[in-house]
């Protein structure tokens, strides 16, 4: 139980400073120009310096292992989550978009909502940990993802896997980690620094882009409100049970890797769903809104995962 009040005392506080930034946008503080150009800082700069920081640590065989058991399980999420999107919506779907809708289950937001909750919850080991999901996300979202819009993988699109800035950070980070290899302090520090702003700066941008959307695009979808209970809810406790059954043959992760992986599954609706939607011609309003609704139902939705897990015992 102490984990799920935590949790929820964690998003309570993001969802202060999220909601910081949505008065912030109404008010005109901030602009949609200006918000994207905080999105790029923080997906170009503050969050892979965060990413590499969370490398700079004395090296611990259990760590590697247990990042190496996330990407395991990050794999098996994201086939939950592949296989799940195609039975729960089906070409034929009374949808605007239908493959939007099949975005919207697949994607989560593990950038801006689950790496800075699992770093209030966990700490440094927490975006140690989540770097695991992030990676295998990045891979599922330029591969498949990819293909599902435009029905092929180019060479352009494999090289924006490999140059996203997150993931440059992760192949620069873990050898530094593996070696032992730290940065001097004077460089060090500053960059931790940086790192520290990756949870304002992160809920900042998420409220600011949520104030964008109207109220009725938000609240009065039935739509929406199906394909947030089926990613909100129903996916994330079809994981939780399927990798419940799995892992007590195996009788592994440990509770930590369980949990990141499980937080980074119930994490609302990705921002990669707008943003795909957009660069592929697909309804970049419907996806936005769908964003915008599992966001602000997350705060309930979470803790509820949580608790289930809690029940949940083989």
């Amino acid at each position: 139980m102490d984990i799920v009040t935590n949790t929820a005392s964690s998003i309570l506080k993001l969802f202060v400073i999220l909601a910081i930034g949505m008065i912030g946008m109404k008010k005109g503080i901030f602009t949609q120009e200006g918000n994207k150009k905080l999105t790029d800082l923080l997906l170009d700069i503050v969050s892979p310096i965060l990413i590499f920081t969370s490398y700079q640590t004395p090296f611990s065989p259990a760590k590697l292992h247990s990042l190496l058991q996330v990407i395991a399980l990050s794999f098996l999420s994201m086939g939950v989550a592949i296989f799940f999107s195609i039975i729960a919506v089906s070409k034929h779907a009374q949808s605007k978009d239908y493959l939007v809708d099949r975005m919207s289950l697949m994607y989560t937001n593990c950038g801006f909502i689950g790496l800075p909750l699992l770093q209030v919850m966990f700490g440094k080991e927490g975006v140690f940990l989540v770097t695991g999901y992030i990676s295998v996300f990045q891979i599922i979202c330029w591969s498949y993802g990819v293909v599902m819009l435009k029905g092929k993988v180019t060479g352009k699109d494999l090289l924006n896997i490999l140059l996203n800035p997150n993931m440059i950070a992760i192949f620069i980070g873990l050898p530094c980690y593996v070696t032992g290899f730290t940065l001097p302090d004077i460089i060090l520090a500053p960059m931790q620094q940086i790192a520290a702003m990756n949870t304002p700066l992160a809920m900042l941008v998420v409220g600011a882009s949520l104030a964008m959307n109207s109220f009725k695009d938000l609240f009065l979808s039935a739509r929406g409100y199906f394909i947030t209970i089926m990613h909100n809810i129903v996916y994330p406790v079809l994981f939780l049970i399927f990798g419940r059954l799995l892992l007590a043959k195996l009788g592994w992760p440990n509770d930590i890797v369980w949990l990141t992986v499980l937080v980074s599954t119930a994490c609302p609706i990705g921002s990669t769903s707008p943003m795909f939607a957009l660069r592929f011609g697909r309804d970049n309003t419907y996806a936005s809104a769908l964003l915008g609704l599992s966001t602000l139902v997350c705060i309930g939705t979470i803790p509820a995962i949580l608790f289930a897990n809690g029940l949940i015992s083989f």
